[in-house]
């Protein structure tokens, strides 16, 4: 099978008898699944690296695809060319351009195979995919991601620890879903932003465009439906929702270029984020400035300390950065 096909394949292009033919040739060698792994892998730094690839025809991706798998050409003696090692550029490329770690597999949904992706977003790093049905992913440093290759007949389903910005391609026969920890995201077509790490001390969802409806996983008939401008806020250890409903719209843009909102956030909940977003303990001393309210937006590789001070003009308190951790304390 040639890489055009497996390319037809990843691009959703193949008819239903095509695809089926398609499986039955991975299924049939190792050296077939580890061609398809390879420009996989290699279409994939191609996605994270344009932004309009959904606006590109067949011949162009393949075009794209080649140059991606080539890489940069060594002059041997005489004048001829010959790509460098193909392996060894997919890995500087995924080193150097994405700072991701993304993991390739098989295994068996529903009777199919169907290929599932996973990526790690590096620390002071953010990642934007495309998703096969055209849904647009914005991740955030120390985030985690599992998607799928194709998504299934009845439904979209991805799986995010950690937050994201979602553009979500509007497909009335199938629901797309985002399962975090605590809760399970359903929307047909909108634009939100989601704040879902594992171990974090809240989920948040803010809703800028459409409509979502949020289920949590521990309540079977709990279900919330957001509007436009709207914040789903659920402190995880009080087992409390905060509904906000001032959320200006125009966040979602800030957000995508890379800028940390923050909205009536009291100070702790803000710490914890920055706390993974520099991968820096923050340790609030002060009960009063833990629960102090902070409205503003910084660019993602702002320096703390320079958020910090920005924080702190309009709640005087002290700080001391030290290698390990920021310890917040209260001036006398």
């Amino acid at each position: 099978m040639s890489d055009q096909q497996l390319l037809a394949y990843i691009r959703g292009e193949l008819s239903p008898e095509e695809e089926d033919r398609f499986l039955d040739w991975v299924d049939a060698s190792p050296a077939h699944k580890a061609r398809y792994r390879l420009i996989r892998n290699a279409w994939d730094l191609v996605l994270l690296s344009h932004s309009d690839i959904d606006t590109v025809s067949t011949d162009q991706a393949y075009d794209l695809l080649k140059t991606r798998i080539q890489g940069p050409r060594e002059e041997l003696p005489g004048g001829d060319h010959r790509p460098r090692n193909i392996r060894g550029m997919l890995r500087i490329a995924a080193t150097i351009l994405l700072s991701v770690a993304a993991s390739w597999y098989f295994f068996k949904y529903r009777g199919d195979v169907s290929g599932y992706h996973h990526i790690e977003v590096s620390v002071g790093q953010r990642v934007k995919l495309v998703l096969a049905d055209g849904t647009i992913v914005w991740l955030a440093a120390g985030s985690e991601f599992t998607y799928p290759e194709r998504f299934s007949t009845r439904k979209r389903q991805v799986v995010l620890n950690g937050e994201a910005q979602f553009h979500v391609k509007s497909d009335q026969q199938k629901p797309f879903e985002v399962e975090t920890a605590t809760h399970t995201i359903q929307v047909l077509g909108t634009e939100f932003n989601v704040y879902a790490y594992d171990e974090a001390s809240h989920f948040e969802t803010t809703l800028y465009a459409g409509s979502v409806l949020i289920r949590d996983r521990n309540r079977a008939h709990q279900e919330i439906t957001l509007q436009p401008g709207q914040k789903l806020d659920y402190d995880k250890e009080k087992d409390r929702n905060h509904l906000q409903g001032d959320i200006d719209s125009t966040e979602m843009a800030d957000r995508i270029e890379g800028y940390l909102i923050f909205n009536k956030t009291p100070f702790s909940d803000m710490a914890e984020r920055l706390s993974r977003y520099y991968q820096k303990p923050i340790r609030i001393k002060d009960p009063e400035i833990a629960s102090y309210e902070c409205t503003g937006k910084f660019y993602y590789q702002e320096k703390l300390e320079k958020i910090l001070e920005v924080v702190r003009a309009g709640r005087p308190f002290g700080y001391k950065i030290t290698e390990h951790e920021v310890e917040i304390f209260a001036q006398k």
